[in-house]
C-alpha cells in the first residue's frame, strides 16, 4: 500500500496551493487573481519532489514481484531437476521405475502448479498495489487540475 506520509505531504502541499489561491488578490472584473510567482513555483517544485516517491514505491513493488517470480522459477526448476535425477537413479528396476516415474510426474505437476500459483499471486499483488497507486495518483491529479482551474478562474 502507498505510504501515507507521501499522501499526507502531497495533500498538505495541495492545501497550501489552495490557500495561496484563496488568499491571492483579485483582479477586478476579470475573475482572475494575482499569485506570488515564487511561492507558487516553490509549491509546484515541492509537489514534483513528493510525487516521484510514489513512482519509486511502485518500481520497488515491481522489483519485488520480479524477485518472487525468479525465486518461484528457480524453485520449480530445482524440483524438476531433483525429480529427473530421482527418476534416472531408480530406472534400474522396472517396478521401481514405474513408481518413481509416477512420483516424479506428480512432483513436477505439483511444482508447476505451485509455480503457477506463486506467479499468479505475485501478479495479482503487484496489480492491486499498482491499481491503488494509480487511483491515488489520479485523485491527486484531479485535485491539482481543479486547483489549477481555480487559479485560472
Amino acid at each position: 500500500m502507498v505510504n501515507e506520509s507521501y499522501v499526507s505531504e502531497i495533500a498538505t502541499l495541495l492545501d497550501r496551493c489552495r490557500e495561496l489561491a484563496k488568499g491571492a488578490r483579485k483582479v477586478l472584473w476579470t475573475g482572475r487573481i494575482l499569485v506570488d510567482e515564487r511561492e507558487l513555483l516553490t509549491l509546484v517544485e515541492q509537489l514534483e519532489h513528493a510525487l516521484p516517491q510514489e513512482v519509486l514505491h511502485a518500481q520497488q513493488l515491481l522489483a519485488e514481484r520480479q524477485r518472487i517470480l525468479h525465486e518461484a522459477r528457480t524453485e520449480a526448476e530445482t524440483i524438476r531437476r531433483e525429480a529427473r535425477d530421482d527418476l534416472e537413479r531408480l530406472a534400474d528396476n522396472s517396478a521401481i521405475t514405474a513408481a518413481s516415474r509416477e512420483k516424479a510426474e506428480t512432483i513436477v505437476a505439483q511444482a508447476r502448479a505451485m509455480a503457477q500459483e506463486i506467479h499468479q499471486g505475485s501478479r495479482e499483488y503487484a496489480d492491486n498495489v499498482l491499481s491503488a497507486v494509480e487511483g491515488q495518483l489520479n485523485e491527486l491529479l484531479k485535485t491539482v487540475q481543479q486547483d489549477r482551474a481555480e487559479l485560472h478562474g
